[in-house]
Order: structure tokens, then C-alpha cells, then sequence
């Protein structure tokens, strides 16, 4: 599940990108017309965000393409825009969009009509979300971890899509994360291996970039495990612990037998939304 913004003032598309994480969605940001539209072609979004003012290709060009080409992608459309109700009356694709929404935009309401739009096109999402959940809070008890998060592959980018333990707004910081990041649940996705840190005090240095959200939960190892679906790399697993560990065979064993049961649901409700 994933959104397009198409937008090409830099600080709204930030914050839109911004909500789309919170959202638990993953976000691709194209700023021109022209190099989105393959992207909007490809049937692969669940929502796309529309400027109707875009350099390259506006908007209206965009809109009026695909409504020759792929007409059923329009009600995946949500149009922002700050042109005048005279140069809207040109706009005769309106009836056939999500929904247009003016600039400036409230809020809530933007938030409303993405998640409505969401839930049209991928009605198992949060379904997915809370199942992801359960199965971090389960896995966490069962291996003694404080905390637990579940972020999946999205272009070249980790996107969370369930947390367990953290406080709101924590994790949400630090994504998208791009792949080639040198955290560990990032190593892990790039090489398909587990990384096993029984002891944050002796490795630092290699991670220094996490050592703020370590301390603020009071971390002091460490595990991260491939989400596999057969052969397919669908994401990863990352749990942090209050005590440094021993890993020993069975604690390992929790940990991908939890991964394991987050690789299924993901795995179904990926099969479910393409049928």
C-alpha cells in the first residue's frame, strides 16, 4: 500500500510525505509532471496526491491523459490545488477524481479523504496493521523485548508498518529510511541476515545514529530478522531488549519464529489486495 504525491513546492511535499508515514503508507515524491506519470501508469499506488500546477506536465494534462488510458486510476485521485474557480471550470474530469481539495487545505479533512481513499482500494489495511500488532506484542513477550517494529521494502526505502512499545511520533522520525542506511534492520534488508547485538555497549560507534531512540528506551541489545515470504525480501523485524543478551538457540528461535508469523500476515494481505 503506498501514495504518490505529485507536488513540487519542496516543504508541502515534506509534509505530506511526513503524513504518509505516520499513516503507516508507503510514499514516493515526484516534483514534476512529467516523471510521475509513468509511476501514475503503473496502476501501482493506492492514492495519488495531484498538483494540477506542475511544471514539465500540469496536472490537468496528467488528468486528461489517464482518463484516456487508464480511466479507472482517477478515483485514486486526490487533486490539490490553488487555482482560481474560472480556471477550474476548464477541469472537466472532476466528477471522476477522489476528490478535490483546495489550497490552502485543512488538515483533518486531507487526512480524511486520503484514509477513505485508502481503505476503498486496499479494504484489509487496517486489518493488516492491527494483526501486525498483536503478532509484535506476542513475539516481544515471548522473547523478552521491550520493543518491536515491523518496516517493509518500498522502492529503495524501509516504511514502518506496526510498532510495538515505542511512544507515538518516535519511529516515525526516522522514515522513510533509505536502504542503504547504516542501521541494522537496513544491513539486514540489504543482505538478507539476521544481526544480533547481545550488547549495545560494545558497538557504539557503528551505529551512532540510533544511539538517541537506544537511550530513550532504555536499550541495551539488539536483534534484526529478515521478513521472507519464500524467496521474496519483504521487509524486516527490529527488536531492542532492556538488558544485554546471551541469543542464545532458543531466544533466536522466538525472534524468527516471530518474524515468520509477520512474514504470513504481510504475505496474505499483500495477495489479497491484488485479487
Amino acid at each position: 500500500m503506498a501514495v504518490l504525491i505529485v507536488e513540487d513546492d519542496p516543504a508541502l511535499a515534506r509534509l505530506l510525505r511526513t503524513l504518509m508515514v505516520r499513516e503507516r503508507l508507503g510514499v514516493r515524491v515526484e516534483s514534476r509532471g512529467d516523471t510521475a506519470l509513468p509511476a501514475i501508469e503503473s496502476g501501482r499506488y493506492t492514492a495519488i496526491v495531484l498538483d494540477l500546477m506542475m511544471p514539465g506536465m500540469s496536472g490537468f494534462e496528467i488528468v486528461r491523459h489517464i482518463a484516456r488510458v487508464r480511466p479507472e486510476l482517477l478515483r485514486r485521485m486526490i487533486v490539490m490545488t490553488a487555482a482560481s474557480q474560472s480556471r477550474l471550470q476548464d477541469f472537466e474530469h472532476r466528477a471522476a477524481i477522489w476528490s478535490l481539495i483546495r489550497k490552502p487545505f485543512d488538515l483533518p479533512e486531507f487526512l480524511r479523504t486520503l484514509r477513505e481513499c485508502v481503505v476503498a482500494h486496499t479494504p484489509h489495511r487496517f486489518e493488516q496493521i492491527e494483526e501486525l500488532k498483536r503478532c509484535l506484542a506476542a513475539g516481544a513477550s515471548a522473547c523478552g523485548a521491550r520493543t518491536a517494529l515491523a518496516a517493509t521494502s518500498f522502492d529503495r526505502d524501509l516504511m514502518p508498518a506496526a510498532t510495538f512499545g515505542y511512544d507515538n511520533g518516535v519511529v516515525e522520525e526516522y522514515f522513510p529510511l533509505p536502504v542503504s542506511s547504516k542501521y541494522p534492520i537496513c544491513v539486514t534488508v540489504r543482505t538478507g541476515r539476521a544481526v544480533w547485538l547481545a550488547s549495545l555497549a560494545s558497538r557504539p560507534s557503528d551505529y551512532s545514529q540510533l544511539l538517541p531512540i537506544w537511550t530513550m528506551n532504555a536499550a541495551h541489545a539488539l536483534a534484526t530478522v529478515p521478513l521472507l515470504a519464500g524467496e521474496s525480501l519483504l521487509g524486516a523485524i527490529g527488536c531492542t531488549f532492556g538488558d544485554p543478551q546471551q541469543f542464545d538457540e532458543a531466544q533466536r528461535e522466538m525472534v524468527l519464529n516471530m518474524a515468520n508469523d509477520c512474514s504470513t500476515m504481510l504475505a496474505k494481505h499483500r495477495a489479497a489486495a491484488r485479487t
